[in-house]
């Protein structure tokens, strides 16, 4: 179970949604920058999911959008996604990785996208899942590499860890079976 409270903004839609509300209330970029006190720039990498204005300028970006903090921040958005295309495109691979861990998307498990994702991104998600001590599902086992699975069972064996064993052991190789005999001793 993931740990209550953990909140992950999609910067990619929050600058989109930024893009939006700009467009819709007819301003520029630099309006909203002489404004806000900010450079064009600025205004361009929070369009663009770089980063976020500060919580002083979101105060100001509600006002002038006459939008709600919830909407400027995506948080009311329905996360039902009908394909992986759509919900790679729609959003950052971090908030997908965190989002599926976490089970708010239902339609698909984290063995579904891991091929998708860089190496840094396998490391964060391995990372969740230790973290929260979340099981992973059985078929993400073999779809991930040697290194992975053994920081897995170095986490299980120091009891940071709780791994599935009885339902993954038959996928286990030789070193991981040896490894696991390791901690019986």
């Amino acid at each position: 179970m993931m740990k209550e409270g953990v909140l992950l903004l999609d910067l990619l839609r929050i600058g989109q949604k930024l893009f939006d509300l700009r467009q819709t209330n007819g301003f520029t970029q630099a309006q909203i920058a002489d404004q806000l006190f900010v450079s064009h720039q600025a205004v361009s990498r929070w369009e663009t999911g770089k980063t976020l204005p500060s919580i002083d300028n979101l105060c100001v970006l509600m006002g002038m959008y006459q939008s709600s903090l919830e909407e400027i921040l995506c948080l009311n958005i329905d996360s039902n996604i009908l394909s992986l295309k759509q919900l790679f495109e729609e959003h950052s691979p971090e908030w997908v990785i965190h989002e599926i861990i976490r089970g708010n998307i239902k339609a698909f498990n984290f063995a579904d996208v891991i091929h998708l994702l860089s190496q840094e991104q396998r490391d964060y998600a391995l990372f969740l899942y230790i973290e929260n001590n979340v099981l992973i599902e059985c078929n993400l086992w073999p779809r991930l590499s040697i290194e992975e699975r053994m920081r897995l069972l170095i986490a299980y064996k120091t009891k940071k860890y709780h791994l599935p064993i009885e339902q993954i052991y038959p996928q286990f190789t030789y070193a991981e079976k040896k490894k696991l005999k390791e901690k019986i001793k």
